[in-house]
């Protein structure tokens, strides 16, 4: 495929894609917002949300999208700790999920945003 086309298979995809979700579209805040509301997502809805932005974010930057990935790693972290919480309730019920799913969602929203912003450099290499 000619690189000019690139985009515009994406953007195609992406569209058909966004028919069918259109959370998966943009930085996602509205979503990012919603997360952290205990019970504004089942299961299988954050699920099909991860996997859908997954997708979108690899297909833009793969067809060359600017942009970058620092937004969409917020938003998949909050999705992945907010499953993690959802499907802890399920199999082992409500009472033994100690925090919110609040909780949940930031830590895997720093723990897949951390790698994207890389390590702290102090300015020196101190042995």
């Amino acid at each position: 495929m000619p690189n000019v086309l690139k985009p515009a298979f994406a953007g195609a995809l992406l569209g058909v894609i966004a028919l069918w979700v259109p959370e998966v579209l943009g930085v996602g805040s509205e979503t990012l917002r919603l997360i952290f509301v205990q019970g504004a997502f089942a299961a299988d809805e954050l699920l099909v949300l991860l996997a859908l932005k997954l997708i979108a974010t690899a297909l833009c930057l793969g067809f060359g999208f600017a942009g970058g990935v620092f937004s969409p790693a917020l938003l998949i972290g909050s999705l992945f700790g907010a499953l993690f919480a959802t499907l802890l309730g399920i199999i082992f019920g409500d009472a033994v999920a100690l925090s919110s799913i609040a909780v949940y969602a930031v830590c895997g929203m720093i723990a897949v945003s951390a790698p994207v912003i890389g390590p702290i450099n102090h300015g020196s290499d101190r042995s």
